[in-house]
């Protein structure tokens, strides 16, 4: 709920769903 950079989970401004990012890293 941070408007932090470095946070994996907040890209772009835009809280995206985490089961994707695991989904790419996992790629």
């Amino acid at each position: 709920m941070s408007e932090n950079p470095s946070n994996p989970y907040d890209i772009n401004g835009q809280h995206f769903n985490a089961d994707l990012y695991l989904q790419k890293l996992t790629k």
